[in-house]
């Protein structure tokens, strides 16, 4: 909640410096804002609990970061969600010619079920895939994919946190 509540406190101020350039505050049906000016606009996004997003575009691309289930999540289509995941924070940059994002699901399926799906969707998406585990993934560990032109990196962490397993991928695609 930390992390989320320190992303509002970036858009506030962003609002407040976008306002300050010549652009006025619009408001829209469920707790959206949006100000435009000519270099761009912020859209902030706000719902009950610990839900919601911010967004900043401009002519050289847009930033999204979310929390909750309905936060946007924009994974490459050789990159699946996580099964029976539920999504907790979800940031994506889009620019021309680079494409980036993170994910962090929580799930209730075991560490090793999780850490073997991503190793062979990764593999079965072409990438070289380097593994680091030290129980063969029952407790977790890290994958870090790539392909020899570099175009396509994902790396997927999975932990066991509580009673829980926690998922994080981060992917670049040039």
């Amino acid at each position: 909640m930390r992390k989320f509540n320190s992303a509002f406190v970036v858009s506030a101020i962003l609002l407040l410096i976008f306002g300050g350039c010549g652009g006025g505050v619009r408001e829209e049906p469920g707790g959206k804002k949006t100000i435009e000016t000519k270099d761009g606009k912020v859209t902030l996004q706000s719902k009950p609990g610990d839900e919601g997003s911010w967004s900043v575009e401009t002519k050289t691309g847009k930033v999204t970061i979310g929390a909750g289930a309905s936060a946007e999540v924009k994974l490459p289509t050789w990159l699946p969600a996580c099964p029976n995941g539920t999504v907790k924070m979800s940031s994506n940059e889009d620019k021309p010619g680079n494409r980036t994002g993170v994910v962090t699901w929580t799930t209730t399926d075991p560490a090793q079920k999780i850490y073997r799906f991503y190793e062979k969707a990764l593999k079965d998406a072409g990438l070289t895939v380097n593994t680091m585990s030290q129980d063969n993934g029952a407790s977790g560990g890290m994958l870090m994919a790539s392909e020899p032109s570099d175009q396509r990196r994902a790396h997927v962490t999975v932990l066991v946190e509580k009673n829980e397993t926690v998922v994080q991928l981060s992917y670049i695609l040039k």
